[in-house]
């Protein structure tokens, strides 16, 4: 029970265990040592799941993906999140910008911009 006793709630038992186990498969055992690792490093009081681990991992991995990787699976409203409207509408040609508009807020838009060109001739 060496290995188990890497990942025991007692000290002395992950103490044990460092100093006991032999890897079997040193070409498996990445996760293991990772895992091992960061329980040693953080000290075994401090609670520790897999959960925690799978998180940690993908985030010290995630340079690895794609920036469509990821994106994958996120709706596009929280891609969106955090960019101002400039940023959001950099780039789209002002025919697809007034498609997106009704009628009503297009009608606004235009008099709102000829009005401000009126007061600037004046």
């Amino acid at each position: 029970m060496r290995f188990g006793s890497l990942f025991s709630g007692i000290a002395e038992k992950v103490q044990f265990g460092a100093a006991q186990y032999q890897w079997r498969q040193s070409d498996k055992s990445g996760i293991v040592n990772e895992f091992y690792k960061h329980y040693h490093i953080e000290g075994v009081a401090m609670p520790y799941t897999w959960n925690d681990y799978y998180r940690q991992v993908t985030h010290e991995h995630l340079n690895w993906l794609t920036p469509e990787e990821r994106l994958e699976g996120l709706p596009a409203k929280e891609r969106l999140k955090g960019l101002p409207a400039e940023e959001r509408l950099k780039g789209l040609p002002a025919e697809k910008l007034l498609q997106a508009l009704s009628a009503k807020e297009t009608e606004k838009k235009i008099n709102a911009a000829c009005s401000s060109l009126r007061s600037k001739r004046r």
